[in-house]
């Protein structure tokens, strides 16, 4: 669901600047599978992303769609779509990092 619902509403919205960039959101998929499963699913699931957004890319050059939000509000939406899947993968990333080195530091104690 993380990985397609995002590019479904990107499209129901009219396509990458018109869905502020919601697809964004997807690259979680990947992300989330990279550090809670093994790394051959986690390829996978980025081919998946990389192909949504080929498909994305193509849609957008057929749609001649518009929708009528304030340039303001598509701004404020689109910053919080690259923003938001951005701190989730940085404290997710920190999280990670902060185990090993703790994992890393009981090691060390240990040996001593």
């Amino acid at each position: 669901m993380i990985l397609l619902l995002p590019f479904v509403v990107m499209e129901a919205l009219g396509g990458f600047v018109l869905g502020s960039g919601v697809i964004i959101w997807a690259l979680l998929c990947p992300l989330g599978s990279l550090m809670f499963a093994d790394r051959k699913q986690a390829v996978w699931w980025l081919l998946t992303y990389g192909f949504l957004l080929v498909v994305s890319g193509v849609l957008e050059f057929s749609g001649d769609e518009e929708n009528n939000q304030p340039n303001a509000v598509v701004i404020a939406v689109f910053v919080m779509n690259v923003l938001g899947p951005s701190l989730v993968a940085f404290f997710m990333l920190q999280y990670f990092s902060n185990q090993k080195d703790s994992a890393m530091a009981q090691l060390n104690a240990e040996q001593e």
